[in-house]
Parts: structure tokens; sequence; C-alpha cells
């Protein structure tokens, strides 16, 4: 093979890569990876198979199998089963330990098929360990193949922790009565902030005591809210603006430790456990 030749191959082999690489990185969510990883890694790599296990607390699992899976049996180094690192075979401890990436030959009867293993490490941190089995096959290719799945599967960890993260954050603003838009407030003087912090784990016997914690105007916002009208409405009747009638029902909830407006509500129409009537607000 004349070395123009070689170069053209060299090329074919990484535009095969690159073809593969494109959907991989498209990939929206760890489940659709988890499906395409192994398929992906054969029209990469040029292989007949590939295997994909995770390396967690000392563990080597199996996660994904792709092409001829009996290939996997013959060789009897990928296990179809979780066993611990330190029971892996030489090479495969070698790689999840140091990063390396190492090659065996299989035997004769599996047709002169090679074995490139590789760590699947973004930032010096592995993962996973990927096993490529075929002829022929290029060492730097199956890394680059490896880096790249690393990467996204880091990434979409870290997107899938965020997205809880902002949905545990959602749900507790919503029950502390919060939102992320809260107009900072102004109080009177004399009224005690350390209402809105005890008030939820003590709270008052009677709505007087509540309300002897709001000013003139949130007590106006209260007798309104009491009487069913929403923020908007509220504001058209005291002729105020809307953020400021939010502020004013949030000073209201934190005073009670009510979370949210119902719960202030039923707070504040208490008169020593009974329903406080409209004549005596």
């Amino acid at each position: 093979m004349n070395r123009s030749e070689a170069e053209r191959i060299n090329r074919l082999r990484w535009d095969t890569l690159d073809d593969a690489l494109a959907p991989l990185r498209l990939c929206p969510a760890v489940g659709e990876l988890t499906e395409r990883a192994g398929e992906l890694a054969l029209a990469g790599c040029r292989a007949e198979a590939a295997a994909i296990g995770r390396v967690t607390d000392g563990m080597w699992i199996p996660w994904v199998r792709a092409g001829e899976a009996s290939l996997f049996e013959t060789d009897e180094t990928v296990p179809a089963d979780p066993v611990p690192v330190d029971d892996a075979p030489t090479l495969e401890q070698q790689v999840i330990r140091f990063g390396l990436t190492g090659m065996r030959h299989m035997s004769t009867s599996s047709g002169g098929r090679q074995i490139v293993v590789v760590a699947i490490a973004p930032a010096g941190t592995v993962l996973g360990l990927l096993h490529i089995i075929g002829r022929d096959l290029e060492m730097e290719i199956v890394e680059t193949y490896a880096n790249a799945l690393g990467s996204i599967w880091r990434l979409m960890s870290a997107r899938q922790r965020a997205e809880e993260q902002r949905f545990v954050l959602a749900r507790l603003r919503s029950a502390l009565g919060e939102s992320a838009d809260r107009p900072i407030e102004l109080v009177d003087a004399g009224l005690d902030l350390r209402g809105g912090l005890t008030a939820a784990v003590n709270p008052p016997s009677s709505s007087n005591a509540l309300r002897s914690r709001l000013t003139v105007r949130q007590r106006e916002v209260l007798d309104l809210m009491m009487a069913g009208l929403s923020n908007a409405e509220i504001a058209e009747r005291l002729v105020v603006a809307l953020p400021t009638v939010k502020s004013h029902v949030h000073a209201i909830l934190r005073a009670s430790g009510a979370v949210n407006r119902s719960d202030a509500v039923a707070r504040f129409a208490r008169v020593d456990g009974s329903p406080l009537s409209p004549s005596t607000r």
C-alpha cells in the first residue's frame, strides 16, 4: 500500500468516527445515550462488538453490549454480572487504576481479532470501561470515542443534577409562598420581624395576636384576601400597584408562618380555635 492510499484510508477512518460522534453528541438524555452508545461505537471504531461497563464504588458493572455479543463470551474478559475491580483481569485492572489503554489478541479460533480496552475517564476520573473487538483496530480512534462518550456522560449527569436541584428549589419556594421576583418590602420600624421566623414553630393562638404583627396596610390587604379578592382585585380596590400587593401578601404569609394564601386566611380566621365572623374582624 502506497503512502497516498494509506492517508486516504486514515482520513476515511476519522470521517467515519466523526459521523458516529455527531449523533452521540445530540443524545438528549442518559437513557438515549445508553441505547445508542454501543451501536455508535461499532460504527465509529469499525468494530464487530462493543461493551461498555460502569466503574463505581470498586465495582465493574456491565452496562451496554452491541454487535456480536458472543465474541465476549468466547474471550471471557467482560463480565455478565457486576464484579469487584480487584477480581477483574489484569489488563482491565490496569486500565481502571491508571487510565491506560490496552490491547490483547483473541484466540486463533476467533479469527485473529483484537480487543482494545480503554478507560472512559473525563477529567481523569474513570467512569467506566470500553471494550472494542474487531480486526485492524486503531487504538487512537477507540480512545477518541471513549473520551467523547465520557465527556457527554459527565455533562448529562451534571445537567440531571442541576434539574433535580431546580425542582427541589421550586418545591421549597412554593411551600414557603415565595417568588423569584419578590420585591423588596419596607415595613414599620415597630413591626416584630421575628414573627415570620417563629410563627411556623410556635403559631399564635388567635388571629388578634397575628394581626398585631401587621401594618395597617397589610391588615387591609388581609381583610380583602379573606373576602376572596385576588391580588389584582386588591390592587384595584386599594389603588396601589400589583407588586405592592404581592409584597404585602408575602409579609402576611411570613408573619403567620403560612405556606400559602389559603393557609394564611385559615390562620387569621381563628380566634381560640373558632371561626372568626366578619363582624368581629
